[in-house]
């Protein structure tokens, strides 16, 4: 831990115990673990990320949000998505710009 000590002078380091860790393995977890955090949130969502996708399920995802923020019974909620702008506009042969 010596070794990131540094990180201390620019930011608010948050200690957790391992046994309060879940590691998810698989994608289709992963998925409904953030849709579980979005129709739980009360305060705030924060979500950062490479890329958004324009699949069926980044739609869902997308959709959750949406009904998240307009529910009128979670009036302090507040959601920030962080995506590469550069990333994003990466194209395969097959795709459009996410």
């Amino acid at each position: 831990m010596q070794r990131f000590s540094w990180l201390a002078a620019f930011s608010k380091p948050y200690f957790i115990s391992g046994n309060n860790v879940e590691v998810i393995y698989s994608p289709d977890k992963f998925y409904n673990a953030l849709q579980t955090g979005i129709r739980g949130a009360q305060r705030r969502i924060v979500m950062s990320s490479l890329y958004l996708g324009t699949d069926k399920l980044e739609a869902q995802l997308v959709e959750g949000l949406r009904s998240s923020m307009a529910d009128v019974s979670r009036p302090e909620l507040r959601t920030t998505v962080l995506l590469d702008h550069l990333r994003g506009l990466v194209r395969t042969s097959t795709t459009r710009p996410t």
